[in-house]
């Protein structure tokens, strides 16, 4: 009985890469993600590249630091304006660090 209820609960927290589909919303999206605020340096709209500068990255073990990051193609490029705050998922993927999901970071220090 013990071991039939660690199986149930261990298959039942595993949860498939593809099930949240990255809207920004969840900080555990993606398994292998992570979700953390960024500013938004440059942005190369036609290669979807974008120059952030971000905070630690605990899941990804990366410190915060300036980088480029690919933004992948369901993601809002129109939001990555340099000088935007953002909150941005990002992923260590085959293409090399990409953003899948981005918001804007609504505070005081940001108003238009």
């Amino acid at each position: 009985m013990i071991v039939s209820t660690l199986a149930l609960v261990l298959t039942s927290t595993t949860i498939p890469a593809d099930h949240d589909h990255g809207h920004g919303h969840s900080h555990h999206a993606v398994e292998g993600s992570s979700t953390v605020a960024a500013d938004v340096r440059t942005v190369d709209v036609e290669n979807r590249t974008t120059l952030l500068r971000h905070e630690a990255m605990a899941e990804l073990s990366m410190p915060a630091m300036v980088m480029e990051f690919r933004v992948a193609d369901d993601v809002d490029i129109s939001i990555f304006e340099p000088g935007a705050a953002l909150t941005i998922t990002a992923i260590n993927g085959d293409n090399g660090l990409e953003v899948i999901a981005a918001e804007i970071e609504h505070d005081e220090h940001h108003q238009h």
